[in-house]
């Protein structure tokens, strides 16, 4: 499991590295979350076409704090949508995964539907505003866990 983590948090890193700002770890995102009474504002936040995912990472480098929502598709539609496990994303259309790893080491995914919803605003040029409020979250001793977030695509 811990494997997994590593390759997952290097492929963010790598992500966010080959679109780098001046920058690299101040920010002047909107972008946060909050999870284990820990809250983290992301430096950059990034659309992945190729995986249908909005990413955000608290460092460009070294990223050892992220979140990813993922799609079926990429919204094009202002509404809420259901949090749901990765197996069942798109399973009725109008549905979000979330993941969000934190120091490196945990890694937290949304689980089976319990009631949980996003908000997604398509804002100016079609990009993502998604904000989700005591979502429910396992890691992977499913353990349960409340996240909330807004998350902008830049």
């Amino acid at each position: 499991p811990m494997k997994k983590i590593y390759i997952l948090l290097a492929a963010i890193t790598l992500l966010f590295a080959g679109c780098k700002k001046d920058s690299d770890e101040e920010s002047s995102s909107n972008s946060t979350w909050t999870i284990n009474g820990k809250t983290y504002t992301a430096a950059q936040t990034i659309y992945s076409v190729a995986d249908c995912a909005l990413a955000a990472a608290d460092k460009i480098s070294d990223a050892k704090n992220a979140i990813i929502l993922y799609f079926e598709e990429k919204p094009t539609q202002s509404g809420a949508y259901a949090v749901v496990p990765y197996y069942k994303l798109g399973a009725t259309g109008g549905d979000i995964h979330i993941e969000i790893f934190e120091d490196g080491k945990n890694i937290y995914v949304t689980t089976s539907p319990n009631g949980d919803y996003a908000s997604i605003s398509i804002l100016s040029g079609g990009k993502l505003k998604v904000t989700f409020k005591n979502v429910t979250f396992v890691d992977e001793s499913n353990n349960q866990v409340k996240a909330s977030g807004t998350i902008i695509e830049e």
